[in-house]
């Protein structure tokens, strides 16, 4: 919380050097946290940079955050909005193709194990393709 609070209230450019240091945390926590000073801040400048922040550190976790102040009555805080929802659309995007490799190399390994030696594991690996191109 410190290091965030940090985050909110610092010059631009050493906000941004905190950055990979609060990408350890995990993104749904720091979209939590982020949102909760929005909300209850008055400030402009914190909102801006918790606005700002949410598109650099939670990813899909702020999408419905960022949607909602898409809307806001302060212009600079719909232009952050409009920065950050591409931002996590590149995030969503790098995550899905991540993703689909994972999923091709585990629809592999059924496939192998399709052919394995013991009749139990064939029979479950068999299972488990059927529900596979069930959903595809």
């Amino acid at each position: 919380d410190e290091m965030l609070a940090h985050l909110l209230s610092a010059e631009a450019e050493q906000a941004k050097s905190l950055l990979p240091a609060l990408a350890a945390y995990h993104p749904g926590e720091i979209a939590k946290r982020l949102e909760s000073v929005f909300r209850q801040s008055r400030d402009l400048r914190s909102r801006s940079r918790a606005v700002w922040a949410m598109g650099e550190l939670a990813g899909r976790r702020g999408l419905a955050f960022m949607i909602e102040t898409a809307s806001s009555q302060e212009q600079n805080l719909r232009r952050l909005s409009a920065s950050a929802l591409g931002k996590i659309h590149d995030a969503i995007a790098a995550e899905d193709d991540d993703l689909q490799r994972q999923l091709d190399r585990a629809r592999d390994a059924l496939e192998k194990l399709c052919r394995d030696r013991a009749l139990q594991v064939r029979q479950y690996a068999e299972k488990s393709l059927r529900k596979w191109k069930e959903k595809n």
